[in-house]
């Protein structure tokens, strides 16, 4: 059914507020703090998606996506979307839970992110992405290339995410006390987005969408749904956006964080070029980074770790620019 997309959309919504979980703010700590503790969050959401999803392939539930990757493509957008979510300050994932917050700038960013995305599937920049996604290489997946089973690569992640878990223990408890008196920390925050994750890509399989989170189409989508009215683009990946924004929205008030945040002519300038430049680069990537840094290496992708890491690096080009880099607001 689709409608189990905004089912899966609430729950992310309200997972990505209350943990403030945005995936720029970690892969920034991953770049600047260079410690395994800071690792951790991410690798716990992968770990869980890696089992979770290889066990629902093995039932034949879900199939992972066969397309080889495009190397120029995925190389050049992964930079471009790394620098964009730099600019914005957050990822489409960020941008989604901040907007439920009622933070403007988050949604001019979207706004600008879901135009470009259209026009990079129907627009001006249609024939110029397809272009770049005709070179296409042999690589598909990490245990394909290598011949080995999943499993030699699920069980050392596994070990990994449990020793940087470790690394990272504080006096803060892992599951928070009061679900709506208090943020929850990043690791709780992780194992709920894997679990949700999981069950998302479940749900959406048996609408033929063969994928797990993902926002970058879904976007567009909403955008071209909400202007045209058009039957065809209210999908499950549509309601999954519906149900980010509307479940951040509504954790935001119950724990009262909900308030409008005015707008600068500054932060404007940054919302739309980091729109333009995430919407460039998810068209060229195959996706922002839920789709490439959790999603895509939670099954061995080559493309979601190469863009990862890419991602990371354009990151690290903006902020290295600026005076104190952890401290920019996701």
């Amino acid at each position: 059914m689709l409608i189990s997309g905004l089912f899966i959309g609430l729950l992310l919504g309200v997972i990505l507020q209350r943990g403030q979980f945005c995936l720029s703010g970690q892969l920034r700590n991953i770049v600047f703090k260079r410690d395994l503790a800071s690792f951790s969050p991410l690798l716990i959401a992968i770990a869980v998606q890696s089992v979770g999803f290889f066990l629902l392939q093995q039932q034949g539930i879900i199939r992972f996506p066969a397309s080889s990757m495009p190397i120029f493509a995925t190389l050049f957008g992964a930079f471009l979307f790394g620098v964009g979510m730099g600019v914005a300050n957050r990822c489409v994932s960020g941008q989604l839970y901040r907007a439920g917050e009622g933070m403007i700038a988050a949604i001019i960013t979207l706004i600008v992110f879901a135009i470009t995305i259209v026009a990079t599937q129907t627009g001006v920049l249609k024939f110029w992405v397809a272009a770049q996604l005709e070179s296409e290489s042999s690589l598909v997946s990490i245990p394909q290339t290598l011949g080995v089973s999943p499993l030699f690569l699920i069980v050392p992640l596994c070990l990994l995410a449990l020793f940087a878990l470790q690394k990272n223990r504080k006096n803060t408890p892992l599951v928070p006390r009061s679900l709506f008196r208090q943020f929850w920390s990043p690791n709780f925050t992780a194992v709920l987005l894997g679990l949700v994750s999981i069950l998302g890509w479940a749900l959406s399989a048996e609408t033929g969408r063969e994928f797990g989170l993902s926002f970058s189409i879904s976007v567009g989508h909403t955008l071209q749904y909400v202007t045209l009215g058009q039957q065809r683009y209210l999908n499950w990946g549509t309601y999954l956006v519906i149900g980010v924004v509307i479940g951040s929205f509504l954790s935001a008030k119950l724990s009262g964080n909900f308030r409008w945040k005015s707008l600068s002519p500054t932060d404007f300038g940054k919302s739309v070029g980091g729109g333009v430049l995430m919407g460039v680069g998810a068209a060229l990537t195959g996706g922002c980074t839920m789709a490439n840094a959790v999603v895509g290496t939670a099954y061995f992708s080559w493309q979601g770790w190469i863009a990862t890491f890419v991602m990371m690096f354009g990151v690290w080009c903006v902020f290295i620019l600026r005076k104190n880099p952890l401290e920019s607001t996701c």
